[in-house]
């Protein structure tokens, strides 16, 4: 359950898990291709160093899978970001449950404005410091 809490608690966390990066609760179209498939996916929490995503298909973590996405997201004031690179990652965690099944993915590659990454990060911390004034959000 604490595995799932983690992908929708809908806060940033680095206090209780001792994590590089802040992750910042976050709903984000994106495709990814891993070996010679492809699919669109949502984003969950992401970070400068990985997210979540949902997905239908079935990968093990023994497969060693590594992934290419891309990102598509629109700013509160309407700026678009398109990813002009994938951005290279592999995965690290699974599990299936009622919501579905849901993949925790280490960025390989630094994220960058060519990957779109940096900026989606930079917009969510600059909607995040306006909302909470710099604190961290109440915890559900």
């Amino acid at each position: 359950m604490k595995f799932l809490e983690w992908f929708f608690r809908g806060e940033v966390s680095s206090q209780k898990e001792k994590r590089r990066s802040d992750r910042f609760d976050s709903y984000i179209p994106a495709s990814i291709t891993a070996d010679e498939h492809s699919e669109l996916v949502q984003i969950f929490n992401l970070s400068e160093t990985g997210c979540a995503i949902n997905s239908q298909s079935s990968f093990a973590l023994k497969d060693k899978i590594y992934v290419q996405m891309q990102v598509i997201y629109t700013t509160k004031s309407g700026e678009i970001y398109v990813s002009q690179a994938p951005i290279e990652g592999k995965l690290v965690r699974n599990i299936e449950s009622d919501q579905g099944k849901l993949f925790g993915i280490q960025f390989i590659d630094e994220i960058n404005e060519q990957n779109a990454v940096k900026l989606v990060l930079e917009d969510i911390q600059k909607e995040h410091l306006k909302e909470f004034g710099g604190r961290k959000p109440p915890k559900k």
